[in-house]
């Protein structure tokens, strides 16, 4: 396709997502700042200061975790600060629909999972450390635990189950439909 920007992307890291409808691809640059790639107007815009971790939820909602460790979402371009400060360092991040986000943090020898909002933040449901992999959708956590995979509905519900494997479960991931781990 013949398409040439109208200004030049800075070096990616990787592309974190688009959305489909403000046509606009995101991707994380070098220094951890998150670019949008305006596929109408040619244009390339920064649109947050480096993020420690970034998603793009199923309506095209970019979440990002800021520095001082809070929720950033960027909807229809304008960028919004969540006011809860996460408790753990993030290490996981789904987007959900309406304007809210799983977040997974590590603290001490254990996972926390919740889901954060610009009002809220769910209490935390613990989690064992593993690997961790969400679906598209944010309503099914799997950590890969040892000998086993542990399960955990959407946070807020505490619906957790283990599933035990044959050997030792190291990493997991989630098909695009969320059906298969």
């Amino acid at each position: 396709m013949d398409w040439p920007s109208g200004a030049s992307l800075p070096p990616l890291l990787a592309v974190v997502g688009v959305d489909l409808d403000q046509r606009l691809v995101f991707g994380a640059d070098t220094a951890g700042a998150l670019q949008g790639l305006d596929l109408e107007g040619r244009a390339v815009l920064q649109y947050l200061e480096p993020a420690r971790l970034h998603t793009v939820g199923p309506d095209g909602t970019l979440y990002a975790i800021s520095p001082d460790r809070k929720v950033v979402q960027l909807a229809r371009r304008v960028a919004t600060t969540f006011p809860p400060r996460l408790a753990g360092r993030p290490v996981q991040l789904a987007g959900t629909l309406g304007n809210q986000v799983v977040v997974v943090t590590e603290s001490g020898d254990s996972l926390l999972a919740q889901i954060v909002s610009q009002d809220r933040a769910t209490n935390p449901v613990s989690l064992p450390k593993g690997e961790v992999a969400v679906t598209a959708w944010g309503d099914l956590i799997a950590v890969a635990a040892g000998g086993a995979v542990v399960l955990v509905g959407p946070p807020g519900r505490n619906e957790t189950r283990r599933v035990a494997v044959g050997g030792v479960a190291r990493r997991g991931a989630v098909t695009p439909s969320g059906h298969r781990l």
